[in-house]
């Protein structure tokens, strides 16, 4: 199945990214299978990618400081 390949050449990316180029061609699929395109939907029997759920790293404390002095500096007095 093309996409099944296609997918699998994506195995060195990140989840989050495998999971972006996934949704990309379900969105896609879902379009053709509405205009009567392909006879079956593709990805009935593509897996879902599970990407970790995770948050930014923090800023550094040092970047914190000078972001605030700047825009303290610029407060009216």
């Amino acid at each position: 199945m093309p996409v099944r390949a296609f997918l699998a050449e994506l195995a060195e990316l990140s989840p989050a990214s495998r999971e972006r180029e996934r949704v990309a061609i379900a969105s896609f699929a879902t379009w053709a299978v509405r205009h009567d395109l392909p006879q079956a939907d593709p990805m009935d029997r593509i897996d879902t990618v599970k990407a970790p759920k995770s948050l930014p790293a923090p800023a550094a404390a040092a970047d914190v400081v000078k972001v605030l002095a700047l825009i303290c500096s610029r407060r009216p007095g």
